[in-house]
């Protein structure tokens, strides 16, 4: 996945072709001041793994889960909106969803 301050610019895959991650989740980080990239990588972290669970039967350890998050100018303008995503442990492709029905 390359990198990016925008995730509006990464491209929309659909789960039957090859894709490098899969968006499984999003949710807002507490309005008020910008608490630090410390502070937000860790609400980042903890939102997406406790999201995961509920999204996916897949065991998590299989998985690399991350935050693709606001950066601290972005936050000034009320952008608070964490997309949660995870990639193969390997780096490489995945076909299908990680969604349990």
């Amino acid at each position: 996945m390359r990198d990016s301050t925008d995730l509006r610019s990464l491209p929309a895959v659909p789960c039957a072709q090859p894709h490098e991650g899969e968006v499984f989740a999003g949710f807002d980080l507490p309005s008020g001041a910008c608490p630090g990239q410390t502070q937000v990588d860790s609400l980042s972290e903890t939102g997406c793994g406790t999201r995961f669970g509920d999204y996916s039967a897949a065991d998590p350890s299989t998985e690399r889960l991350f935050g693709v998050y606001p950066l601290e100018s972005n936050w000034a303008r009320g952008d608070r909106e964490v997309a949660c995503v995870a990639t193969p442990l390997d780096g490489g492709l995945t076909t299908g969803s990680l969604r349990t029905s």
